[in-house]
């Protein structure tokens, strides 16, 4: 949300509403706070978009007869009906809990970052999309108000409570290091580096688009080795991958010598082995992702 956006919704909230008092921590016998002091708090609050829903369901109302963003009225209708099910709702906020620190902090800083595109987060923590915007428009405004100084300078003082464990304590140290980087560079790939995790995303990529990459670069590879003399597959290891996968039929005489991939020819058929052998990896490599995600995943919320 914009800050226009939350602040036109902070003037119509009633003042002595759930949300409010849950802000201020205010007895209901005490006086409301002030409409500037008010509107204030929500605009400082990057998870007002999930406060406002909670404080209203935990009270057992409906939220108040406004125009909200579509992504909080889902999680009022998701607080206040125990039998509905938003998977990637609970991934967002399964991200909150404290001993996810670590994936917070990296889903932040990503989220800061001009390059860190929905597409791309998505892609490393094997989510959909979806779950990805939830987390930004309940949980971390800051997608829309990354021009906003003073916000960012709020936000970003957040490291976590004394009152947390080692474990859970240096987890949220490390995030807040993702998010103080990435509040530095404004780069992704600088962040995902800094978390060790620095492979190229490949989100919107198929498998077979990457195969047909690795092919390439391999028959690339194997022709140089042959054009430099390296006739034998113990010399030309890529000449050793293609011969392994038997994805070398016979070759045409050449009378310009063997220096072009148009001496192999390949049809689907030739290649299938060598498909089937990497999209079984890429499946792997895909699967330890959702794995180490789901591992994560409360039972219930």
């Amino acid at each position: 949300m914009t800050r226009e956006q939350v602040e036109a919704l902070a003037q119509l909230l009633p003042a002595e509403g759930g949300y409010f008092r849950l802000a201020f921590g205010i007895q209901s016998s005490a006086a409301p706070p002030s409409e500037l002091e008010r509107i204030d708090k929500a605009l400082m609050d990057p998870s007002f978009g999930w406060n406002v829903p909670a404080s209203y369901a935990a009270a057992g109302l409906p939220l108040p007869n406004l125009e909200w963003p579509s992504a909080m009225v889902r999680a009022h209708r998701y607080l206040s009906n125990p039998t509905l099910r938003d998977d990637n709702l609970v991934f967002a906020l399964t991200l909150n809990l404290p001993e996810n620190g670590a994936q917070r902090g990296l889903m932040r800083a990503l989220s800061l970052c001009e390059d860190g595109t929905e597409e791309l987060r998505a892609d490393w923590f094997g989510c959909e999309i979806d779950a990805v915007r939830l987390f930004n428009e309940l949980l971390w405004n800051v997608r829309d108000r990354r021009g906003e100084p003073f916000y960012l300078a709020h936000i970003l003082k957040d490291r976590g409570s004394v009152e947390q464990g080692l474990r859970e304590r240096s987890q949220a140290l490390f995030g807040h290091d993702l998010v103080m980087l990435a509040s530095r560079t404004g780069k992704a790939q600088s962040v995902l580096a800094a978390a060790g995790i620095s492979r190229p995303s490949t989100h919107g990529v198929t498998a077979a688009t990457r195969i047909e990459q690795v092919l390439h670069k391999l028959l690339a590879l194997a022709a140089t080795g042959l054009a430099n003399g390296k006739m034998s597959a113990q010399e030309n290891r890529a000449l050793a991958l293609l011969v392994k996968y038997r994805l070398l039929p016979e070759m045409q005489e050449a009378s310009a010598g063997i220096d072009s991939l148009s001496l192999f020819r390949f049809s689907h058929g030739d290649l299938q082995p060598l498909y089937e052998d990497l999209s079984r990896r890429l499946g792997l490599e895909r699967a330890m992702i959702q794995e180490t995600v789901a591992a994560n995943r409360p039972s219930s919320v």
